[in-house]
């Protein structure tokens, strides 16, 4: 018996856990993003165990200082959107995420890009997937 949950993307946690977002934040100044998304992350922040943020895109990236500020948040998923340079490209957003305490789900679209990432990130909390664009 392994206690534990696993979210619509597969990944396992020792607790609950699922991947929270809200892509109309894109739409949002950070304000806003205090005042009408935070309570909500804060509710689910009480629920559940491993809270993981899916960060989508670069139009995302203004309210990453709030999110990295909430304790409960354990990782953040960098997904930077279709037609956008993989996780390497991102390196010192990826820093910042590891530098607030965080894991980090990331993809890359080759082998090497994976590898160099793997060197550059501290390995703890690290979640890459490579996937070879067709």
């Amino acid at each position: 018996y392994y206690p534990g949950d696993c979210n619509v993307l597969t990944e396992w946690a020792p607790g609950k856990t699922y991947p929270v977002q809200c892509d109309f934040s894109v739409m949002i100044s950070p304000e806003q993003f205090k005042r009408f998304v935070v309570p909500e992350m804060d509710a689910i922040g009480q629920y559940l165990d491993y809270f993981y943020w899916h960060l989508d895109g670069p139009d995302e990236i203004k309210h990453l200082d709030t999110i990295l500020s909430k304790d409960y948040v354990k990782v953040v998923q960098w997904v930077p959107v279709a037609g956008k340079p993989d996780a390497l490209y991102w390196i010192d957003l990826l820093k910042k995420i590891q530098d607030a305490g965080k894991s980090i789900m990331c993809y890359c679209d080759n082998y090497d890009n994976a590898i160099a990432i793997s060197e550059i990130l501290k390995p703890e909390g690290l979640w890459i997937r490579y996937a070879k664009s067709a």
